[in-house]
């Protein structure tokens, strides 16, 4: 299945960002990026009001979906409805026990939710756009709509992101890919502690005591072992370079 990458991926988390807003004039600009100007588009109530009418990303891709919800004359338009949940790289599940926040208030606005195609929450990012997810936007799109309106959609996407990332441009540098001290004190304490657990393993094989793997001999359970130690190890440290990434920075994490 064909699903946005790259630079789309990239333009459709920044334009869905909780701090991205834009005027009228922006707004009407933006709606006719996605259509060639040869669409008509319904504009929804601004989020903010004063001391400006200020609308949200989210409602600008909300309008990339369904540009006229009331419109009797696009019949079409009025019935597609689309309805999805799913996290993104950044969500962590743990959130959903809190039930004073929810997995909606994620802190990195990282649980995406569309409801009757508005898009409620969420940064959209690979796991929303891209392919290989049943519940992404396009998947649900040809699997309750159809193909020509999932292309239609994506076509949209692609106008719409290619030249807003012409217009904002999109960069970054050597020093935004280097680790800090936090990163690095976290490595050395994950190897320390990979080291040592795999040197008791090896220790255990050794003397012909190492418990056994289901399905495997002495050998093989010691290699998968110590190879879940070192798949540990690059979560962990994966987890601490993503929480010490600035906050304009996390989009890299997330295309």
């Amino acid at each position: 299945m064909v699903a946005a990458t790259q630079d789309f991926l990239t333009g459709s988390y920044l334009i869905t960002r909780k701090n991205t807003f834009f005027h009228e004039a922006q707004m009407r600009n933006y709606c006719s990026f996605c259509c060639d100007a040869l669409d008509y588009f319904e504009l929804p109530p601004p989020a903010i009001v004063k001391p400006m009418r200020l609308w949200t990303g989210k409602q600008l891709f909300t309008l990339l979906i369904r540009p006229s919800p009331h419109s009797k004359a696009l019949t079409s338009e009025v019935d597609l409805l689309i309805n999805t949940e799913l996290g993104e790289s950044q969500y962590e599940k743990k959130n959903d026990k809190d039930l004073r926040r929810g997995r909606h208030m994620c802190p990195q606005d990282s649980y995406v939710c569309f409801r009757n195609s508005e898009l409620m929450c969420g940064c959209l990012g690979k796991a929303t756009l891209g392919a290989g997810n049943k519940n992404g936007l396009f998947y649900t799109m040809l699997r309750d709509c159809d193909a020509e309106t999932a292309a239609d959609r994506m076509t949209r996407l692609a106008k719409l992101c290619s030249r807003w990332m012409g217009l904002h441009g999109f960069t970054f540098g050597v020093e935004d890919v280097m680790p800090t001290a936090d990163i690095t004190e976290a490595k050395a304490k994950a190897m320390r502690t990979a080291n040592s657990k795999c040197a008791d393993l090896i220790a255990l094989y050794k003397k012909g005591t190492l418990e056994r793997v289901p399905g495997c001999d002495l050998e093989l359970s010691l290699e998968q072992m110590i190879g879940k130690e070192l798949d540990g190890v690059r979560n962990e440290v994966s987890s601490a370079a993503k929480g010490a990434l600035h906050y304009d920075n996390k989009v890299l994490t997330c295309c």
